[in-house]
């Protein structure tokens, strides 16, 4: 399993486990893979 995917199943687990998240925390997870691909965008264009 790649490092990305168990990175995206520690987020989930709260969930398993009968959590909740908080309302922050969701529109995080929602957007996750987009503000990922945003910053990786600006990093990856410097210099």
């Amino acid at each position: 399993m790649s490092e990305r995917s168990e990175r995206t199943m520690d987020t989930a687990e709260p969930l398993a486990r009968g959590g909740r998240m908080d309302s922050p925390t969701e529109a995080f997870v929602a957007h996750r893979n987009l503000l990922f691909t945003v910053a990786y965008e600006m990093l990856a264009h410097r210099g």
